[in-house]
């Protein structure tokens, strides 16, 4: 059996998304989702796609973004 978790990011939890352990991956909620799980600032995304060494997984309808 293969399976792993990702870990949630957050604004302000980059720190963790690079370190977890054991985690296949980042999920991030853009968009749709409320709460601290939601990432809606742009310097944060750009953040952590530029760092985030992992698979990354979006859930970011609700919402126009444009990743240029």
């Amino acid at each position: 059996m293969n399976y792993g978790f990702f870990i949630g990011a957050t604004g302000d939890n980059l720190t963790d998304l690079l370190e977890a352990q054991p985690a296949c991956g980042i999920k991030i909620f853009m968009g749709s989702m409320h709460g601290p799980l939601l990432v809606d600032q742009e310097s944060a995304l750009e953040s952590i796609f530029a760092t985030g060494d992992r698979l990354m997984t979006m859930r970011c309808y609700g919402k126009p973004y444009s990743m240029t």
